[in-house]
């Protein structure tokens, strides 16, 4: 099968970089899959990628900085041009914005093929855009932004989203359920780094031995940020041994000195595999995030990254945690987002002990093979484009 799969996104961002995992999953099932995203770089010129059965179309963008968000006239005639030009079996557009959407419906209308949108993020109506961008956003753009978002999913021929909230979404917009999917973000499942020690990943990055090494991967928003700083601050003053936490990404968690937590913040990373290495000397995935629509409706892929490497995540009960967290051993969750309480949990997790550490790190590894694999999820994919074609 010939897939076209077309994402906003700049080449290697956190999102690209799970949609290239995708789309290697489903060429492992014998398709050709072709990724159209945007160069990180270019304003003129496409760039050309092959790696076995997959290709790479880097598209050139006039715009620059935030602006360079899947919006460009330029980057929306270019990919037009290419996605008539080449021969497809299915589209699949990972969500909305204009360079995704409206090269997607004119493939499936004039070459008469399926279209798939899932939806991996929620931008407007008081999504991820609203809380970067703030209230002025959201009554001038954030409502052209919102109205491609919601406007053209019913040129879906199936949907796919990651989150129960989104899932909702979709029936308030039209949207039978019998035609959509609740399919996570998922992640490589790689059993020759759980196989290792994490004291061999620590030696190796010159990390201390002896103490819990908690990991944030990602951005935060600004009132997620706060609630992680207080959190510390909070913890710091209950706290009877140090620990060590590693920031990796853009967030800087440095405004003040805990005399028992040392901090050290990577910023962004080179490459995977030493994101990799991080991830597996540490005990514990950190995600301190507000609970509002926007972190309700994702699905946060630092999460699948914690437990693609074995690590309890401790949150608060963002997405569909609350519901996955009673279902299977997957770390904990605080009461509400009050610093008080993700204190408290970060506190349950210094004090656990070793045998329960093994039993949630096995449940976890179980969850994400089963669950979370792209092997698995790719599987899912391949059956819903055989059913359409």
């Amino acid at each position: 099968m010939n897939i076209l799969v077309l994402i906003h996104n700049q080449v290697n961002t956190g999102p690209y970089l799970k949609v290239i995992e995708m789309c290697q999953a489903l060429t492992f099932l014998e398709n050709d899959v072709t990724l159209f995203a945007t160069s990180s770089t270019r304003r003129i010129v496409i760039k050309k990628i092959k790696y076995g059965n997959l290709k790479i179309y880097e598209f050139p963008d006039m715009l620059w900085g935030k602006l360079r968000q899947g919006i460009d006239l330029w980057n929306i005639v270019v990919r037009i041009y290419y996605s008539l030009k080449l021969e497809f079996d299915i589209v699949h557009a990972i969500d909305c914005r204009p360079v995704v959407i409206l090269p997607a419906i004119l493939v499936k209308k004039i070459k008469k093929i399926p279209l798939i949108i899932s939806w991996w993020d929620l931008f407007g109506s008081g999504g991820t855009s609203n809380s970067r961008s703030g209230k002025y956003y959201a009554y001038s753009f954030g409502k052209v932004e919102t109205f491609f978002e919601e406007h053209f999913r019913k040129y879906a021929d199936y949907s796919t989203c990651v989150s129960s909230y989104l899932f909702n979404k979709l029936i308030i917009l039209g949207i039978a359920p019998t035609k959509i999917n609740l399919m996570r973000v998922g992640c490589r499942v790689d059993l020759k780094y759980l196989s290792i020690n994490k004291s061999v990943f620590r030696d190796r990055l010159s990390l201390p031995q002896e103490i819990k090494i908690f990991c944030f991967l990602g951005s935060l928003f600004k009132s997620d940020k706060e609630l992680f700083v207080n959190s510390l601050e909070v913890l710091n003053n209950n706290l009877s041994q140090q620990i060590f936490i590693i920031v990796i990404g853009t967030n800087s968690i440095t405004t003040k000195q805990y005399p028992n937590i040392i901090i050290k913040s990577l910023g962004i990373l080179g490459n995977i595999e030493e994101m990799k290495n991080y991830l597996h000397a540490s005990d514990f995935g950190l995600m301190p995030m507000k609970i509002n629509i926007a972190n309700k409706a994702r699905w946060p892929s630092k999460a699948t990254d914690y437990w693609a490497a074995g690590l309890p995540v401790i949150s608060t009960s963002i997405s569909d945690f609350d519901i996955l967290f009673k279902s299977y051993m997957l770390g904990i969750l605080s009461k509400n987002d009050k610093p008080e309480d993700f204190a408290l949990v970060m506190q349950e997790a210094i004090e656990m002990n070793e045998s329960k550490y093994k039993e949630i790190q096995k449940s976890i590894i179980d969850y994400v093979r089963n669950n979370l694999d792209w092997r698995v999820l790719s599987n899912g994919l391949n059956s819903i484009y055989m059913g359409l074609k």
